[in-house]
């Protein structure tokens, strides 16, 4: 047991001062290790690798704790948005919550990130009385990231939809601003088809951003000889009237 002993107060010695992951796994593991397993018999060795199993999982723990620090982003006086940032991949949010007054209204699927490092997002628009849009880049990579659009009424959530992310944005002739934006990036097969992915048009206005339909429509025509829908069809590979 005194090599058990030893083992143990070097354990304790440990340095849990903040520190990357492989630094902290590398003195660990010097530490256990200095004492060569192999001087002891069969029995000892059984029991030191019982004993040194059970630190590391406990210190794995202590690990994971590190790896991860709170996230909050007051977005208004009552919206607030919390979750979960990795150190070493700080540009991500996970186990979002969206709180009014420290109630929590919104909670997204663990495994769902959100990005807060854009200047664009997320954007909370007021479009009515106790009523507000709240815009939320939604993490896809690699594929196209994603628009979470959420829209809270009298603290409650009443729609949650999502929405491609935009890729350009002019100004209509009824003088709205209009947002354009794929579900998905597109590639050329060997007959220069492309898979059906509509773009879809959005317009800013006092009420919130809403689905232009007809735009959507007239443009996806043009573009594809037919309007097959407002989202994605792979199964369709056509010639796009570019």
């Amino acid at each position: 047991m005194t090599e058990l002993k030893s083992a143990a107060s070097r354990v304790s010695k440990v340095d849990f001062a903040p520190a990357t992951n492989s630094s902290i796994r590398t003195h660990f593991l010097e530490t256990l290790f200095s004492s060569s397993i192999f001087e002891l018999d069969a029995s000892k060795k059984f029991m030191k690798y019982f004993y040194l199993l059970f630190i590391s999982f406990l210190f794995g723990l202590k690990i994971d704790a590190q790896a991860t620090k709170p996230f909050k982003k007051k977005l208004t006086n009552e919206i607030v948005v919390t979750g979960l940032i990795d150190t070493e991949v700080p540009d991500y949010v996970f186990n979002m919550k969206c709180e009014i007054n420290g109630k929590v209204i919104y909670k997204a699927d663990s495994l769902t990130e959100f990005e807060f490092v854009q200047k664009n997002y997320p954007i909370v628009s007021q479009i009515g009385p106790n009523k507000f849009q709240l815009l939320l880049e939604q993490n896809e990579r690699p594929n196209k990231n994603l628009i979470l659009d959420l829209v809270i009424e009298n603290s409650k959530i009443v729609s949650k939809t999502v929405i491609p992310s935009f890729d350009s944005t002019f100004i209509n002739s009824n003088n709205q601003r209009v947002y354009c934006g794929v579900y998905d990036y597109n590639q050329e097969d060997e007959h220069k088809r492309f898979s059906y992915i509509p773009t879809l048009f959005f317009i800013n206005s006092k009420n919130g951003l809403s689905l232009d339909s007809n735009t959507t429509i007239s443009y996806n025509k043009k573009v594809w000889g037919k309007f097959y829908g407002f989202t994605p069809n792979y199964k369709l590979n056509l010639k796009p009237n570019y």
